[in-house]
């Protein structure tokens, strides 16, 4: 397949690398719902988003799910594989549709030895979508929603190509563990200070910058973790 500049960690990849793994990799549609890897299940591929959003979950044994992080075009998911895991411990949902590319964990072996750099990259992205996690975890202790509110959107928007982010009341519900009244307070809360603007099924992020300031301490840090290690930008 030709080469893809889409997805931050193969646009990385030195061309001795590229020559190796993109011939590997296989195209595929991201529709809402689809699910890259259930918990408890044998993962059988590794996913690159070129667009779209894919919300890592984890699920009790009695069936209740929150979202833990998010992926789009920044990383790779699920990362198990790569650290010689088989079986997938959390659900990994597409929450905006989009697409990318996807490598088989056979594939994955194959390479792994020739590819030390592609290798070191998935490493890099482990070590932060862990850190990505731990600031979800301390958000929710904190209990402050509009704050944990405004992280997500956030980090969202990072990974979004355009401007809109297409959700629902319910979904938002779903993938933040927040009832529906308390959605709602919220985006009420955050319009009333013109930091977004929501209208059917969507939301348009107005002012960045005081979001930004809004979600305070719950955003930046796993952000600037992410430049320390993937630090230069490719065009």
């Amino acid at each position: 397949m030709p080469a893809s500049n889409e997805n931050e960690i193969i646009r990385r990849l030195p061309r001795s690398e590229a020559e190796i793994i993109l011939p590997r990799l296989s195209a595929i549609d991201l529709p809402k719902g689809y699910a890259l890897a259930r918990q408890g299940e044998t993962i059988e591929y590794i996913y690159f988003l070129e667009d779209g959003i894919c919300s890592i979950q984890s699920v009790s044994t009695s069936g209740e799910r929150t979202g833990v992080a998010l992926v789009g075009f920044d990383g790779v998911v699920p990362l198990s594989s790569a650290l010689h895991i088989t079986e997938s411990f959390h659900d990994a949902i597409i929450l905006i549709a989009g697409h990318g590319v996807r490598l088989s964990v056979r594939g994955l072996q194959d390479v792994a030895a020739e590819c030390p750099v592609f290798v070191d990259l998935l490493h890099r992205f482990s070590q932060n979508l862990a850190t990505q996690m731990s600031y979800t975890i301390l958000t929710k202790a904190a209990d402050h929603i509009p704050a944990r509110f405004a992280r997500w959107l956030l980090m969202i928007h990072d990974r979004l190509r355009g401007e809109a982010i297409p959700l629902t009341h319910e979904e938002i519900g779903q993938a933040l563990s927040i009832r529906r009244p308390t959605i709602t307070t919220t985006l009420h809360l955050l319009e009333g200070e013109r930091f977004i603007q929501s209208d059917r099924g969507q939301i348009v992020i107005l002012d960045r910058e005081r979001l930004e300031n809004f979600a305070s301490s719950t955003y930046g840090t796993p952000e600037a973790e992410y430049v320390a290690l993937f630090p230069k930008p490719l065009d």
